[in-house]
């Protein structure tokens, strides 16, 4: 999003994004070691998130800067 986005505010949300969910993924990974039975997440995406993320690589400008909020608006 940062690199694709044509707006501030897109470029914005998106550092915020990628901020907030560093920080969960360092809190989870945390409780997952510290748990009595240790949890490996799996990494891999579903075909659908894989294809939600390469259709996004596609685009720039606004139309990325629509499909990306779209995406992040509906989970």
């Amino acid at each position: 999003a940062i690199a694709n986005s044509k707006s501030s505010a897109v470029k914005a949300f998106a550092r915020k994004m990628i901020d907030a969910h560093t920080a969960s993924t360092v809190k989870l990974k945390a409780a997952a070691t510290a748990a009595t039975s240790p949890l490996t997440p799996d990494p891999t995406l579903t075909t659908e998130q894989q294809g939600k993320i390469d259709a996004l690589k596609s685009m720039t400008g606004d139309a990325f800067d629509r499909a990306y909020l779209d995406a992040q608006l509906a989970g």
